[in-house]
């Protein structure tokens, strides 16, 4: 695909002075000349503000800097792919890095097919964690091989996502109201849509591991992609194939919900995932249940009393 095609990065930032300069680096060294970073500076109070304005007065022509009251990460990156000027989106969180080359690669991806309407890629993990890529080991970019995937669990690293901007736009971006799994949702929802969606198994990207950050809260991530996954089925915009197995789809959900959960110590709510994702199908059942479910009785939970199977 010619350079001449730009690139609108986009950045959210909250009061990460002190990690936001490695992902600006490494935004601003791609070499792709039509590229514009864009940061939105959700309501900083730390000396965001005064880290930006250097970079602006360094990248006049590259660097565009949004500011707004404090929001959400996801109203931050709705904001900023609305206001990009160009008409592919790459994601990145402001305490991850691009690694070199990454959106050359990329968009590599939609020269080589040209019906690709989205793309993401491997990443390494850092931080908190041992240096480590992950990289799934095969995806076709069909609608049914999408949803299959992202029906098992969220396997697209929002900063290793580039796309049409018309796709993120037209599929509503991210959904405000939810906590977490928001990325989740816009990626089932894209799926859904019968976008074309591509992926690139190289770990182009550093994602930060931070062990106390959002993602750790399971109990959280729990209730949300219930939430999420309500919504999807609810909304009927699923192929009939897949809109007629809710009940199994909905069941390895709360499994999935009930093995965070016993991975939290919250015994009340692992118990009443089980038995949520019993009534939904039944012949799921497997001993490792049995099992799961005495694990939870011996814990006491933070939540309350909780529903049982």
């Amino acid at each position: 695909m010619s350079s001449a095609v730009g690139v609108s990065i986009i950045i959210p930032t909250y009061n990460r002075a002190d990690l936001l300069p490695e992902a600006l680096e490494s935004a601003l060294q791609q070499n792709w000349p039509s590229l514009e970073v864009v940061v939105v500076d959700d309501g900083s109070t730390d000396d965001t503000p005064v880290l930006l304005a250097g970079y602006a007065s360094r990248y006049p022509d590259v660097l565009r800097i949004i500011r707004q009251p404090n929001g959400g990460e996801s109203r931050a990156r709705s904001e900023g792919i609305r206001q990009a000027r160009y008409d592919f989106i790459a994601l990145l969180d402001s305490d991850n890095n691009l690694l070199p080359g990454k959106i050359e690669r990329q968009m590599q991806l939609f020269h080589d097919d040209p019906k690709l309407d989205f793309t993401f890629t491997g990443y390494y993990n850092f931080g908190d964690v041992p240096r480590e890529a992950v990289v799934l080991d095969r995806w076709e970019p069909t609608q049914e091989y999408a949803l299959e995937e992202l029906l098992v669990g969220c396997c697209i690293n929002t900063s290793t996502v580039l796309a049409r901007k018309s796709v993120l736009v037209d599929s509503g971006l991210f959904d405000t109201s939810l906590r977490c799994c928001q990325d989740h949702d816009l990626w089932l929802r894209i799926a859904a849509a019968g976008y074309r969606i591509g992926y690139l198994p190289e770990p182009l990207t550093d994602y930060r591991v931070h062990l106390g950050g959002v993602s750790s809260n399971l109990l959280l991530v729990s209730e949300s992609a219930e939430r999420v996954y309500h919504k999807l089925f609810g909304s009927g915009s699923l192929p009939p194939v897949f809109q007629a197995r809710e009940s199994l789809y909905m069941a390895r959900c709360y499994l999935n919900s009930a093995c965070r959960n016993i991975q939290a110590g919250e015994g009340a709510a692992a118990r009443a995932a089980l038995g949520q994702a019993l009534r939904r199908h039944p012949t799921l059942l497997r001993p490792g249940w049995a099992l799961m479910y005495l694990r939870s009785l011996a814990m006491k939970s933070r939540t309350g009393s909780g529903g049982h199977v």
